[in-house]
């Protein structure tokens, strides 16, 4: 007997599993909904767009939890790629679980580019610099991941990059103004407290305070 663990697909071979897959699901005219391989999202097997897009997700996840892999400690476990996976992760009580859960989810948002994410080493030193105390207590993992700065951190401890901040830093800004139009204190509120959040992730980029949007409605 074999053991499945071990088969590996070249890429054009999984590239084309998956195509198989939901190429069999749209012939079928299925209308019921039905979730995604390997990362078990649903779509509607008749929603080509969706089904081209999650098939790249797919792809896109599969190497990067590879790449993690073969880059952070043995001791860590594999990345999850499933939402249920990482937020387990998220919520468990061990702090490596919790961290691997982190990084997971900040690559999800990224679309799993690991080539423009930070590394789970860069990331996790990040976290160390921004976290609680109580994280930093852990002598073994603060030996292993010194506490680095690590600009483009959200508050939950998702990365960023800059082109992303300063689109949001401009559509807060909108925000603003729009809010000014229309006497609506709520929005400009809001807004404000989206514009703060981006300038704490990348604080270079805040605009000088000549320049900033007043934040009270007009009279």
């Amino acid at each position: 007997m074999y053991d499945v663990g071990m088969i590996e697909l070249r890429a054009d071979e999984f590239r084309e599993l998956i195509d198989d897959y939901f190429q069999m699901l749209y012939a079928s005219g299925s209308q019921t909904l039905d979730r995604a391989p390997i990362i078990a999202r649903l779509f509607s097997p008749q929603d080509a767009d969706h089904a081209f897009k999650l098939k790249q997700a797919i792809c896109a996840a599969v190497v990067a939890r590879r790449y993690f892999r073969w880059h952070a400690p043995h001791w860590v476990p594999d990345l999850p790629i499933r939402r249920d996976e990482i937020d387990a992760m998220q919520n468990a009580n061990n702090t490596v679980d919790w961290l691997v859960g982190v990084h997971a989810e900040s690559l999800m948002f990224q679309g799993w580019n690991y080539q423009i994410h930070p590394s789970f080493f860069d990331h996790v030193c990040g976290i160390h610099d921004a976290a609680p105390d109580e994280l930093r207590e852990d002598p073994m993992l603060y030996q292993i991941f010194p506490a680095k700065k690590l600009l483009g951190l959200d508050r939950d401890f998702c990365w960023h990059p800059v082109a992303e901040i300063l689109q949001w830093r401009e559509d807060a800004l909108a925000m603003i103004r729009q809010g000014q139009e229309d006497e609506n204190v709520h929005l400009i509120r809001g807004a404000t407290e989206d514009l703060a959040a981006a300038d704490r992730m990348y604080p270079a980029l805040a605009a000088p305070f000549a320049n900033v949007v007043s934040l009270a409605p007009r009279a």
